[in-house]
Parts: structure tokens; sequence; C-alpha cells
């Protein structure tokens, strides 16, 4: 029984290991920084998530009981390229996969609602199970511990580009990390940014190019 039990403490110890070489960045000033660098702001992010969250109000009694998170997500994927698309982030589809991405910096971006958000302590966990598509585009920052469904031949196109999904809970906590999928869920991370509560506030009027979204003028003819 003593064997067991030395066994079991030197599994957790490992667990913790890995979970401190993690980078996570909670500071606001690092977590500016790091959006920077990427050709980003903490305010487009906020934005996505203010729109995305607005659209659960669209579910009524008689939709499906999953009809918020569906709304949410559906939102925010055009929400996200909305306010990145232009001269640095394009739309991307891949493998079943939305993203928008930076071919510059080697960089896609894709969503997800998460049960929790912005805890250390607490790895967030998808509202959906992720499937083969997502396991396959972030092979890179897998560990040891590949499902069996993901092809070796998948594994040896590893792609050059780093992926980021911006996940919001459902108070909107939002936070951009690099999750690890195995058994269709997030189960570790290799890089954590906690952005905060886009309920915090932020400038409605806003595009990637500073410009003001109420400059817009929609021309309506009849046909």
């Amino acid at each position: 029984m003593e064997l067991m039990v030395v066994s079991v403490q030197k599994k957790e110890a490992i667990a913790s290991s890995n979970w401190a070489e993690s980078t996570i960045r909670s500071e606001p000033e690092d977590v500016d920084n790091f959006l920077e660098s990427i050709d980003a702001s903490r305010n487009q992010f906020f934005l996505v998530g203010q729109r995305a969250l607005h659209a659960k109000t669209n579910a009524t009694p008689f939709h499906a009981k999953n009809a918020p998170g569906t709304y949410v997500y559906h939102e925010a994927i055009p929400q996200l390229r909305f306010l990145f698309v232009g001269e640095k982030w394009t739309p991307k589809t891949l493998n079943g996969v939305e993203y928008i991405e930076n071919r510059d910096k080697k960089i896609r971006i894709a969503y997800s609602s998460v049960d929790v958000s912005c805890l250390r302590e607490v790895t967030p966990k998808p509202c959906s199970a992720k499937g083969a598509g997502v396991e396959r585009a972030l092979n890179d920052s897998l560990f040891s511990n590949l499902p069996n469904y993901t092809k070796m031949e998948d594994i040896s196109k590893k792609s050059d580009y780093i992926i980021y999904y911006m996940m919001m809970d459902e108070k909107g906590n939002i936070e951009l990390s690099r999750p690890v999928v195995s058994n269709r869920t997030f189960s570790d991370y290799k890089e954590r940014n906690f952005l905060g509560s886009c309920e915090e506030g932020v400038e409605e009027n806003y595009n990637l190019d500073g410009d003001t979204v109420s400059d817009f003028d929609p021309q309506v003819t009849r046909k």
C-alpha cells in the first residue's frame, strides 16, 4: 500500500511541473505588450466578446437549450473577422476550423466558449467537444499524449503557424491562449494571456484602422 501512495504522489508532482512550465501573462502591461507584438489589442477582443454575448438575447424560450451558446459562437466568428481583417489579418478556414490569420507573424486565432477563464488555478474547458480537425491543427503544441486518431502523416506536416484561441466564459472573461487537445477537450496549455472582462468597457466605435464605425453610411436602393 505504501508503494501505491508513493506512485500517486510522483504522478501529481509531474503534472504540477508541466503546468509550471506554461507561460501565463496576467499583468495588464505584459498582456498589452504581447498583444501589440501580434498586431492586436485588448479593445478588439473586448468588442468581440461584448457583441457575441449580446447575441444570446436572440434565443427565445422556444429555442433549443444550447441556442444561447450557439448564437455566441456564430457571432464571435464574424465579429473577430470584422474587427481584425484588413492589412495584417485575413480570414482562414482550415480542416473545418475558423480562424483569422496573420501571415507576417505566422499566427492564427480561433474562438471557443469555455466554462471559466482568467483563473490561474483552473484549466479552462471548452463548452463543446473538439474534433480531429482541431487536434491536427494544434498538434505542434501536443506533448507525448497524442490520441490514437491523430494520423502520423498529419504529425509530420506540422504548420509554421502558432494557433491561439480566444476563450470566453459566460461572464465575459476573456483570455488568449494556446491549448493542448486530447480526448476532445483542452487538457493543458502552453501559454495563457489574461485579458480580463469584456464588460469593463471599451470604445464602441473602433476598428482595425482606428476609424469610427459610425462613419459607415450604408446606401439602400430599391430594386
